[in-house]
């Protein structure tokens, strides 16, 4: 999902085509992060950092983080990912993604040293393309000299390389299940993981939506690293105007704010999270039809999107455009998209895509599904066209690759406006 400019080999080209090429060990990244962050001489201590975690939420939380303290007067950047449709959504600062040329400079900078250090220390030391973006987003924050830097964990928390930046304050917003083989095959395993996000000596917020039991499982995991624990709590915020996830994402956010050491008077309460649109979270788009655009991708994040579609939206003719990834677990959630809509269309022409006949094969035979060879380009044309003079809501959900092709083709048409 990386925009190419020409047919000239660039920077990011390379780039792909090295860290794609690298066998994949997690034992091992903070050990290399660290390293690449003293041999490429980014002194990251210089940022007041705040991390955020979670199996879903993570970049919501983000986006409220950075809304809510532009809006006190600081300058924040952002690193979060994966990405829609261009690589430099991951970066932004003051609000703004920075420009492809900006990452390409980056890109070029680093790419000497990081070469440098694998062909040093071997292949361990070829980092993924995570990290050398993070890389980027880090020389980016510390050369402008924001306020504060926002920065998204990968995956999990403890391995992940984000753990390596002391942070005042992290955030676990949910735990479920999601990369299983990478985090643990129960919610107390992937609890640990990403309660390891938190660096000693800090606060680490804990989202409403976590049990006691998983809680309890973090605060053992963090009790020797003085860690202080707090959990939000739904009774704390409501707002029926916006889906229940959206609440507690805007709770959390709320109590990572209390705990950083600001002015007083910095955040008010003009200053504290509302709803951002967050590209590609429950984002709607267009009228006749209308587009909900939302890159749900395991089961707590679909049974929480059927939940909401079905309390906003129970009277309206509804479309589910449905496609997943090949690493994600779509069978533990495949009972859910009937929730969605009653008419189901599949489409694999995107990233990693798990075939369509593979899908088909695995929903029920009374569920009214179309298998969608056609490419997405067609299918939006036909959803226009069909649905032009109703009030059909079409749903796409199941992968970030998967929403952000659609979003792409939308954008085409000029019914996508950042």
């Amino acid at each position: 999902m990386v925009n190419r400019r020409s047919s000239h080999p660039t920077s990011l080209d390379q780039l792909l085509d090295w860290t794609s090429r690298r066998t994949p060990d997690r034992s091992t990244t903070r050990r290399r992060f660290r390293h690449l962050l003293d041999r490429c001489s980014i002194d990251h201590t210089k940022l007041n950092v705040i991390k955020v975690a979670g199996t879903n939420g993570k970049g919501t939380v983000c986006a409220m983080l950075e809304s809510s303290l532009r809006a006190a007067g600081f300058r924040a950047g952002v690193f979060t990912s994966p990405h829609l449709e261009r690589v430099t959504e991951r970066i932004r600062i003051d609000g703004k993604e920075i420009t492809y040329d900006r990452l390409e400079h980056e890109l070029r900078e680093l790419n000497p040293t990081l070469r440098a250090a694998a062909d040093d220390l071997g292949p361990d030391f070829v980092p993924s393309f995570f990290e050398v973006i993070l890389l980027a987003a880090l020389r980016v924050f510390v050369e402008a000299r924001i306020d504060w830097a926002i920065i998204e964990a990968g995956i999990g928390g403890e391995n992940d390389a984000t753990a390596e930046l002391r942070a005042p304050a992290s955030a676990v917003t949910t735990v479920g299940f999601d990369h299983e083989s990478k985090l643990g095959h129960t919610l107390d395993e992937i609890a640990r993981e990403k309660a390891g996000i938190a660096s000693p000596n800090s606060t680490l917020v804990l989202g409403p939506a976590l049990s006691e039991s998983l809680v309890e499982v973090v605060r053992r995991t963090v009790c020797d690293h003085r860690i202080h624990v707090i959990q939000a709590k739904h009774s704390e915020t409501a707002n029926s105007d916006r889906p229940n996830f959206l609440a507690d994402n805007a709770i959390t956010v709320k109590r990572i704010l209390e705990s950083l050491d600001l002015p007083p008077s910095s955040i008010t309460a003009s200053s504290l999270p509302t709803s951002p649109q967050h590209a590609g979270r429950f984002e709607l788009v267009a009228d006749h039809p209308t587009w909900l655009l939302d890159s749900a991708h395991n089961h707590e994040a679909i049974t929480a999107l059927a939940t909401e579609v079905s309390r906003r939206f129970a009277d309206r003719p509804r479309v589910l455009i449905f496609g997943a990834s090949r690493d994600k677990n779509y069978r533990r959630y495949l009972q859910e998209l009937p929730r969605l809509a009653r008419r189901i269309v599949l489409l694999d022409d995107f990233h990693n895509a798990v075939s369509v006949e593979t899908l088909a094969e695995e929903l029920e035979k009374n569920q009214q599904i179309e298998t969608c060879a056609v490419s997405a380009e067609q299918l939006v044309d036909s959803m226009m066209t069909d649905h032009a003079h109703s009030d059909t809501l079409v749903i796409v959900t199941g992968s970030f690759f998967l929403v952000g092709r659609i979003r792409a083709e939308l954008r085409r048409r000029n019914l996508v406006k950042d």
